[in-house]
């Protein structure tokens, strides 16, 4: 039961575990197709010389306006994990936030209205929403313009 509340936490955590994967297409102009199943969002797509290109993203599809190969970075959901004695697959930040998300899942598995279940989930989404914010802000200098 264990592993199914922390799989289930890894879900919760979703994209904001900021794990991400890239694929190829090599595709037809006004063509759709499909992106992996474990895709969340599209970060960016570029061709083959590095160049940034635009494209269209429905539902867990997508197209490009013209013909190439083009390299996709998406977001994807974490896998999910098959023994205890594993490392989670999401960064180190998040692994104490998933002990919280197992606690929540635990205190609702068999009461959805559980007081300290929801206490505890909310609890977690700010725990989760908090790290993703640490692990996505920009390091380094701030550059500041200057107007004479």
């Amino acid at each position: 039961d264990a592993l199914e509340g922390i799989n289930q936490a890894i879900v919760w955590l979703a994209d904001r575990a900021s794990v991400w994967a890239e694929t190829t297409i090599q595709a037809t102009a006004g063509m759709w197709y499909d992106l992996p199943n474990d895709c969340l969002g599209v970060l960016e797509v570029k061709e083959l010389s590095g160049e940034a290109v635009e494209f269209e993203k429905r539902d867990n599809r997508i197209r490009f306006s013209a013909e190439g190969i083009y390299t996709i970075r998406y977001r994807k959901l974490p896998e999910e994990m098959t023994s205890l004695f594993e490392e989670p697959p999401v960064h180190k930040v998040f692994h104490r936030i998933l002990a919280t998300g197992l606690a929540a899942w635990w205190k609702l598995m068999d009461d959805y209205e559980d007081a300290d279940g929801l206490r505890l989930l909310a609890k977690f989404e700010q725990e989760a929403s908090y790290a993703a914010g640490l692990l996505r802000r920009k390091t380094g200098p701030a550059v500041v313009g200057v107007e004479r």
